[in-house]
C-alpha cells in the first residue's frame, strides 16, 4: 500500500512539473509574440 501510494504521489508530481514546465514555456512564447 505504501509502495502504491509513493508510485501515484510520484507520477503526479511528474507531471505536474511537466504541465508546469510546458505551460511557462508556452506563455513566455505568447508574451515575447505579442510586443
Amino acid at each position: 500500500m505504501l509502495l502504491l501510494f509513493c508510485m501515484v504521489f510520484t507520477a503526479l508530481k511528474l507531471i505536474s512539473d511537466t504541465i508546469l514546465e510546458l505551460s511557462l514555456l508556452f506563455f513566455s512564447r505568447d508574451s515575447r509574440g505579442k510586443p
